[in-house]
Parts: C-alpha cells; structure tokens; sequence
C-alpha cells in the first residue's frame, strides 16, 4: 500500500471520527436543552395545586371525612333528628377547617354543602352566611366531585352575572376549574382563601364558634 493511500485512510477516518464526535456532542447538547425545558415545566407548575390534588387522595382526610359524612352537622337527614352538642358541632367543623385550610378542595366543598343544606353555620355567624357559602364554594372548583355535588351550582348563584363575574361564568360555563378560582379572586368576586382563612381565625380567636341556623 502506497503512502499515499496511507493519508487517504487516515484522513476517511479521522474524518469520520469526526462526525461521531460531532453526533456525540450534538446529542448531549440536545440532552441539556431537553433537561432544561423538562426543569422549566417543573419549576413553573403551580406547586399548590400539586398540594391540593395530593390532599383529595391523604388516607387521614380519607378517615376523617368518612367519619363526618356519617354524622349531620346539625341534626338533619337523620332518623334520630338529633342535634349534636355545641361541643360536635364545634369539633367537626374544626376537622374540616383543618383541611380546608390546607387546601383540600373536598373539605371546602363538604363545609358549603353543610351550611347550604344542613343550616351549619361558620363562627362568622349567620350573617355571614351567604358569603361562607360562594367563597367555599369558589374555592372548592377543581375538586373530583364538581359534577356530582348538584349545590355547587346554588352556592355560585348568589354570584351576580354583571361585567365583573362576566369572565367568570364564561369560565365555569367551559368547565368548572382552579382557573375559574383564580379568575374570581382577580375579578375580587371573592378574597383569596388565605384572607378568608383570617377572617375566620381571627372570629374563632375572639371566642365565636361554628353553630346551627336552627
């Protein structure tokens, strides 16, 4: 073999070697920008909605809304008719709080659903009581029982169809969401849940309690 031919080898290869290099670090290069793009949709994503979803599913609201959802807040839907004690009524609406507060959707629903149809009152009083209802119930949109709980719809009744709620019911209109809540909050249809949650921290703290309507 000629020296000629030699360098004619030696180049094809080194030529191709190359390439492989080149294919190599093209690769890693797209590894990183996917990694990077991967990143970005995990630090953008609403990491209190994740917490919220998560909070549907604990196994200790699991236990403790079964154990509330066999009992009335105030002594209706049973044969017994029996009105819980001050002391009940006050417990339970304190473990429902819990998790509401801690952003579990079914336990903002299930306190709307008492004080809309078991005459459950929150420790802002009965004054109170229609807007205990829309900011639960505006709070509560995204949680997995939207379509079944039929008073989702009359606690968002009270919520006025004007220019300011216009973008909202278009909202709940498409699919009733986090988004809707978000929207509403931005409109100031209703507070954020956090100023709620002091309102009613600071009633409890000035010795107010969760009582019945009747």
């Amino acid at each position: 073999m000629t020296t000629a031919n030699h360098r004619r080898i030696s180049t094809f290869l080194l030529f191709s070697l190359c390439l492989v290099l080149i294919g190599i670090v093209s690769a890693c290069v797209k590894g990183n920008s996917f990694l990077e793009s991967d990143k970005k949709i995990i630090t953008s994503t609403d990491r209190k909605n994740i917490l919220e979803d998560s909070l549907q599913y604990d196994r200790e609201w699991i236990r403790e809304r079964d154990l509330l959802l066999k009992h009335s807040s105030c002594g209706f839907h049973t044969l017994e008719m029996k009105r819980p004690s001050k002391p009940e009524i006050q417990h339970n609406w304190e473990i429902a709080w819990k998790w509401a507060k801690r952003g579990n959707l079914q336990a903002r629903q299930l306190l709307m659903f008492r004080i809309v149809d078991e005459g459950l009152l929150s420790p802002m009083g009965e004054n109170n009581r229609v807007r205990d209802t829309v900011i639960l119930a505006v709070h509560s949109l995204g949680s997995n029982t939207d379509k079944e709980n039929m008073f989702l719809s009359v606690a968002l009744g009270h919520i006025r169809k004007d220019n300011q709620s216009k973008k909202f019911w278009t909202c709940i209109k498409d699919r009733p969401s986090k988004e809707c809540t978000k929207i509403a909050v931005e409109s100031k249809i209703v507070p954020p849940f956090d100023k709620y949650v002091e309102e009613v921290d600071s009633a409890i703290a000035d010795g107010k309690q969760a009582s019945c309507i009747h």
